[in-house]
């Protein structure tokens, strides 16, 4: 069989020849700035993680800390009997509370009242020699209400006696003072009201002994504010 030069270059030329298709196409270049794009993305991503993880563990962790055992007035000098430890998740404010009994120096005494079952504030206590109250005993014109009790916060008012009779306008001469006991007897110190200890700032108290020493009628109102 003759085959002829026109039916090789027919042969050559058909679409089953050797050369690549043309839907054929060069690899794409390469980005290396979309893989550093991805690896910051998995960076931050990794970065938050591990941050809401920091802060969940701190928020859990537990450290021993002061707890009132029942209510401190300021003033009062602090012993192992007013506290006990506990465990409590103080997290970054741990630094604001008492977590050793080593921390409650000799002559510790309290700047406020601290309620029953309360952790024990740094703020909350100071020496003996930087305390700015005291206590002190005042009878009172007419009872004082059922609501004013150990603790209970009230404002001290006082109307001087007239000469002819009477009192002048009562005014507060010690607001925010402290109950540190009531004792509601009729007969105590021969009148109707009753014998009050009171935990005062230092600076009102020679008000205080001065509306005493000229028999004002002393009496307390409750501010609402006692623990």
């Amino acid at each position: 069989m003759c085959v002829t030069m026109e039916g090789m270059t027919a042969l050559d030329s058909s679409p089953y020849s050797d050369a690549p298709p043309a839907s054929r196409r060069a690899p794409r270049p390469h980005r290396p700035w979309r893989d550093v794009r991805l690896l910051l993305g998995i960076v931050l991503i990794a970065s938050s993680i591990a941050g809401v993880w920091g802060v969940v563990t701190v928020a859990r962790r537990t450290a021993p800390v002061l707890v009132a055992t029942h209510r401190i007035l300021p003033g009062q000098a602090l012993h192992a009997a007013d506290f006990r430890i506990a465990d409590a998740a103080l997290g970054e404010s741990r630094d604001l509370y008492l977590t050793t009994p080593s921390a409650l120096h000799g002559g510790a005494v309290a700047t406020r009242v601290i309620a029953p079952g309360e952790l024990i504030a740094a703020s909350a206590v100071t020496t003996t020699e930087g305390a700015a109250t005291t206590t002190v005993s005042v009878h009172t014109a007419q009872d004082v209400p059922s609501d004013v009790h150990d603790g209970s916060e009230v404002d001290v008012w006082a109307a001087a006696a007239k000469t002819q009779g009477g009192y002048e306008r009562p005014q507060v001469i010690v607001p925010g003072a402290v109950v540190a006991s009531v004792t509601r007897d009729k007969g105590v110190m021969g009148g109707a009201g009753a014998g009050v200890e009171l935990v005062v700032p230092r600076d009102d108290v020679a008000a205080l002994l001065a509306a005493i020493a000229d028999e004002s009628a002393v009496s307390v109102v409750s501010n609402g504010s006692g623990r």
